[in-house]
């Protein structure tokens, strides 16, 4: 339901996709903003990102939650944002219906509160959105959803398993996963790079005072 593409939009921003609001995709609502947490946390730590923010889009199209719209977790979401190292730099709404007209609505003056950004609803039928967005510089074929407004999640978790491996190849293994042997030769080592330690420090304190009292020889 929430989802990062792989295309960027005209102006090279990332293009962040959300899927009927982020209704009925969780059992909790705790877990919907876990998942915002980490999506942003994760795409912020590219540099374009940072200097160019991210544009979204939430495609409403498709009917409207069964159980209705959870305000409570439309107000956390619009804290939340606040919170992420990311610039927004816009929202486009796409809708079909004006029961989700009001769930705009009110996502709009709840965020206003805290951040601000462009605005733009697009409503229409599925291919006129797709048209619109296009149009608006948005990689409308790269939309995660087919022309009966159903998602796909396969470049979703592909983009997951790239996460996951990118996590494990920059995190160091951790002690209590190493062999004997390989504490063993950490643990010996560890006096030789002391004293290499030490010996570069005094050298170069030694510089420094040498450097001080030139001026007064």
């Amino acid at each position: 339901y929430l989802q990062v593409l792989k295309e960027l939009d005209f102006g090279h921003r990332r293009v962040i996709f959300y899927y009927h609001a982020l209704s009925e995709c969780y059992k909790q609502r705790e877990n919907v903003l876990r998942s915002l947490w980490y999506v942003f946390n994760a795409i912020s730590s590219s540099e374009d990102v940072q200097k160019l923010g991210v544009t979204n889009v939430v495609y409403n199209l498709g009917g409207f939650p069964k159980n209705g719209m959870d305000y409570e977790k439309t107000r956390r979401v619009a804290r939340l944002i606040k919170t992420f190292p990311v610039r927004f730099c816009s929202f486009y709404p796409c809708i079909n219906s004006r029961a989700w007209a009001l769930v705009v609505d009110t996502f709009s003056v709840m965020s206003s509160m805290y951040l601000r950004f462009r605005l733009r609803v697009i409503k229409g039928d599925h291919e006129w959105v797709m048209l619109k967005l296009k149009a608006i510089g948005i990689p409308s074929e790269a939309l995660p959803v087919t022309s009966e407004s159903k998602l796909l999640i396969g470049d979703h978790l592909q983009w997951i398993e790239d996460q996951k491996k990118k996590e494990e190849s920059s995190s160091e293994e951790p002690p209590h996963k190493r062999t004997r042997a390989e504490r063993n030769d950490t643990t010996e080592k560890m006096p030789e790079l002391l004293t290499s330690t030490s010996l570069s420090l005094e050298r170069r304190n030694r510089k420094m005072i040498a450097s001080q009292m030139k001026p007064y020889q």
